[in-house]
């Protein structure tokens, strides 16, 4: 479960104790009443509005927001749009890949 994008070690963690299964268990040795359980929780984490989505519908928001920061022009919309570090990490000597594609 941890593999699936957006759900944390803390919520894989809560999934498996309310499905009644270890957390380093296969998927393909859980029973078809535990897997349809198991879709069922993970269906209502997937909300297409929130944070707390998973896989597709998070990566929808997540670029949704960066799009609408680039959009309004803010400072982090800019350093998204030119690929920098955007949550104030150097750039003297780190990110030089970064910096040398796109100034």
């Amino acid at each position: 479960m941890k593999k699936i994008y957006g759900i944390s070690d803390a919520r894989a963690g809560e999934i498996a104790v309310k499905i009644g299964v270890r957390l380093d268990s296969i998927v393909s040795s859980i029973s078809s009443v535990k897997l349809n359980s198991l879709y069922e929780i993970l269906g209502q984490y997937n909300n297409l509005n929130s944070s707390s989505a998973i896989h597709k519908n998070l990566s929808r928001f997540v670029r949704g927001n960066v799009k609408r920061l680039v959009k309004i022009n803010s400072y982090r919309g800019r350093r998204h749009k030119f690929r920098l570090p955007c949550r104030g990490q150097r750039t003297r000597s780190n990110a030089r890949g970064a910096r040398s594609s796109y100034i």
